[in-house]
């Protein structure tokens, strides 16, 4: 499982790479158009595969080994033949979606490379969830690395060379999408065989279909925002509110992600030890710690990268990265303030949160985006991520109490603040010399916190062990030279 996650990361890590270049060749309203595309992409294959995987992955250890392919066989023909009619009926009418959508015919083509590229997700849950049965992890790497070169190679040629602009990067998520689903279908056509179980199709479409609901409700929650802003001001500020929300990737890279893959089985693997409820607190205060010390190098540090790396065009969208910054603290503390939902079985309770959280952004945006722009985009996120982590820690406090360290989590939020506040007062023409006049503070936290008391005796042991260790090494080295 690890491997399946961490080939997802390289590849987004990779995508956040690109950054420079689509905003160089790419202009911020047309960048607009592309996120909110991709706002459709993320909709239309969660909607059409009806949690069909999922529910695939539970059946399937309900049915001895002969009779497992034909359950792949079951799902992949009941996709294909739901799928295509709705998809090519969307095509259809892509030119009168492209109008009222966008208020013009141009993006029509566009619309039509989306419905194709999210018949390949579609076409692919069978694949994918197969190589994940069968714990497939190498052949599963190499056909998504296979395939995101390929669309990384397409996407910069297209783009840089060709001058095709947002088209040019569909076309390349098209190519690369095919390269790796036709990959993974050859690999997994033997784990599959003619039948059709349509007893087990009505359990699985019961199975999956409720799971729709809570994921629709995320994505509501976290792309909503760009259709207030399409509505209420224009392409070009959805450009600048995407890149805003790029930006603050390597957050997600590093801590969210990576900890999101492991912490489901860390919490439960200790949930019977006497000091439980101390690790999960302890948690708490380590996943910040580490997300604040990122979210305060790139509120400092952005608006001098962007004057650096991107043209004039993008550099409003400094703006916002510290308010989507701090969001992004909250969305990695989340999981650990749901101890309670998840070691009580309450998981039907976490959909109900996002939903309420996702209502609440619709409401903030519609009172903040007409009159802020996309920093009332921002600051309604913002206080989203404030409601959802609100709700989690009470309903989840109210089934498991734990004693969080909040007087610890609260001395690194004031002392990111007060950085962050002292470095707005640092004002360098240049962006290199501003970049590294600046780089210093979003290094400063660790030493900071020492003197308000953070690190407790342990901490500070093994801090002192860390440090003998690396000068030990360092002296080591020096004597062979």
């Amino acid at each position: 499982m690890f491997v399946f996650g961490v080939t997802g990361v390289i590849n987004r890590a990779l995508g956040f790479f690109l950054i420079p270049i689509y905003t160089y060749y790419i202009r911020p309203k047309e960048y607009g158009i592309f996120i909110l595309l991709m706002t459709i992409l993320s909709a239309i294959p969660l909607i059409l595969r009806m949690g069909l995987g999922n529910a695939l992955l539970r059946s399937w250890y309900d049915y001895d080994e002969d009779k497992r392919p034909e359950l792949a066989t079951t799902v992949f023909v009941f996709l294909l033949c739901t799928s295509i009619p709705i998809l090519l009926t969307f095509t259809y009418f892509a030119p009168q979606t492209s109008k009222y959508l966008f208020n013009s015919y141009n993006y029509a083509t566009h619309l039509k490379i989306i419905y194709a590229i999210s018949f390949l997700e579609i076409f692919n849950v069978v694949p994918d969830t197969l190589l994940r049965l069968r714990k497939a992890s190498i052949n599963y790497s190499i056909c998504q690395t296979i395939g995101f070169i390929i669309q990384l190679v397409t996407n910069i040629s297209l783009v840089v060379y060709w001058e095709l602009g947002i088209q040019g990067i569909l076309i390349g998520n098209l190519v690369g999408a095919l390269v790796e689903n036709s990959l993974m279908f050859v690999i997994t056509l033997s784990g599959m065989k003619f039948g059709f179980n349509i007893v087990e199709l009505k359990k699985m479409l019961a199975f999956g279909t409720p799971l729709i609901f809570g994921r629709l409700s995320a994505i509501c929650f976290q792309s909503i925002d760009r259709w207030f802003l399409q509505y209420y001001t224009d392409s070009r500020q959805v450009g600048l509110y995407g890149l805003g929300n790029q930006l603050t990737t390597p957050i997600s890279l590093l801590i969210s992600t990576p900890f999101g893959m492991i912490w489901a089985n860390m919490q439960v693997s200790v949930m019977n030890d006497k000091d439980a409820k101390e690790y999960y607190a302890r948690m708490l205060t380590y996943v910040v710690y580490g997300s604040s010390f990122l979210a305060l190098g790139l509120a400092v540090l952005v608006e001098d990268v962007l004057r650096i790396f991107a043209t004039a065009k993008y550099w409003d969208a400094a703006t916002i990265v510290p308010y989507l910054a701090l969001a992004a603290i909250l969305d990695v503390a989340n999981p650990t303030l749901g101890i309670g939902i998840s070691l009580l079985r309450k998981s039907y309770l976490s959909p109900i949160i996002v939903a309420i959280a996702a209502l609440s952004n619709i409401i903030l945006n519609f009172f903040l985006i007409p009159s802020m722009g996309m920093k009332g985009a921002a600051i309604a996120t913002l206080i989203s991520y404030i409601i959802i982590s609100i709700l989690r820690y009470a309903i989840s406090d109210k089934l498991l109490h734990v004693d969080y360290e909040w007087g610890r989590v609260a001395k690194i939020f004031i002392l990111i603040t007060i950085i962050f506040i002292s470095s707005q007062l640092i004002i360098i023409e240049r962006p290199i010399i501003s970049f590294l006049v600046k780089l210093p503070l979003t290094l400063i936290l660790p030493f900071l916190l020492i003197f308000v008391n953070f690190y407790d005796q342990k901490e500070k042991a093994k801090i002192k062990e860390i440090f003998n260790q690396l000068k030990t090494l360092s002296f080591d080295k020096l004597v062979k030279i």
